[in-house]
């Protein structure tokens, strides 16, 4: 058994690099993009959990190495 820890650090936006929700919510990069634009990313936050939120692969999403 493992654990890790992912701060909420909220996103970056894609046209004036202001980060938005910090300590509100986390968002990661999950897994590869599904082609065209869009990828998909952990989201979490006080009262959910998506792990495959479709994002714009223009927005800013934190990125950690876990094996």
């Amino acid at each position: 058994m493992f654990t890790f820890f992912l701060p909420a650090l909220g996103t970056r936006h894609f046209s004036d690099g202001a980060i938005n929700n910090p300590d509100t919510y986390g968002y990661y990069w999950s897994f590869s993009h599904s082609g065209g634009s869009l990828g998909y990313s952990l989201l979490f936050g006080s009262n959910e959990t998506n792990p495959a939120w479709a994002s714009n692969l223009a927005l800013g999403r934190t990125i950690r190495c876990v094996r």
